[in-house]
């Protein structure tokens, strides 16, 4: 499996990362796809949208998640059942999903051949972006890092 990195911040907090290498169908590979999963995935027009989809379904099982525990609110963030807060991103190469006590937001941008993650933990109270970054450097090919985190 192309785990990427895996992140842990305060909060009982977690970001999992994804690299997109597979086929849609080596993906769809020990996945139990809900009949919810299953209408959004043919839905899909693009193939890296269902591979971005599928990708995050499988951290989201690696996390010990059920996908019948997600919910969707009325703007289409998801939420957990349990209580915690989980968000979900992907573009055409790599995944993400983060998983915190606290409110959390994650997004990964390609911007002209560069990956851009953004991760931000709410009420904000510390701000690492950058160069300044004390994580800078720990996932190759990102160049720009936003952490927003309560401490």
């Amino acid at each position: 499996m192309p785990f990427y990195k895996t992140l842990n911040f305060p909060f009982e907090s977690e970001v999992i990362i994804w690299k997109i290498t597979e086929s849609d169908e080596d993906l769809k590979n020990d996945l139990d796809l809900s009949s919810k999963d299953k209408f959004i995935y043919n839905s899909m027009r693009s193939s890296d949208h269902r591979k971005g989809f599928l990708s995050s379904r499988k951290i989201i099982k690696e996390m010990g998640i059920l996908t019948d525990d997600i919910y969707k609110d009325i703007n289409g963030k998801p939420h957990l059942k349990n209580g915690k807060f989980l968000s979900i991103t992907h573009s055409k190469e790599f995944s993400a999903v983060a998983l915190s006590k606290k409110k959390v937001g994650i997004d990964i941008e390609i911007q002209q051949q560069k990956i851009k993650i953004k991760i931000i933990f709410y009420p904000p109270r510390l701000t690492c972006s950058g160069r300044n970054s004390p994580i800078r450097g720990v996932i190759k090919r990102i160049n720009w890092f936003t952490f927003i985190g309560h401490y």
